[in-house]
């Protein structure tokens, strides 16, 4: 066979139109594979567009608390929060390490004796 055909109502090769498994048969034609395209696309839920990871690690571990091991109590706030991330700062890696008492606790109940800090400059640092 000449490059370019196939056998018979195949169309195969370079350069020729295939058709579907199935789409033969009179009325078919390639704006009946468009609509059934269309429709396919149309039923297709769309993926959530992802976040950043440092975005999700602040609003699902931070904000929301997911999963978290420790709860820290704070300026008249809680929060749920997780010793996994806390350890970066050399303080809470000090804090759960060791024979400290609060390495093996739950809740964490924060005095801070400074006036200049205040509940808007809090994680500043861990952010």
């Amino acid at each position: 066979l000449p490059r370019g055909e196939g056998a018979a109502g195949t169309g195969g090769g370079r350069g020729g139109k295939r058709k579907r498994a199935g789409a033969e048969g009179p009325g078919d034609s390639d704006s009946d594979g468009e609509a059934e395209r269309e429709e396919r696309l149309l039923e297709t839920p769309r993926r959530k567009k992802l976040k950043s990871t440092s975005k999700y690690i602040y609003q699902t571990l931070f904000l929301n608390g997911e999963n978290s091991d420790i709860k820290i109590c704070a300026l008249g706030e809680e929060w749920n929060l997780h010793k996994i991330y806390l350890c970066q700062s050399g303080y809470f890696s000090s804090m759960f390490s060791g024979s400290w008492k609060e390495s093996s606790m739950n809740v964490i109940e924060l005095e801070i004796p400074d006036q200049n800090i205040d509940i808007e400059g809090k994680w500043e640092p861990f952010f």
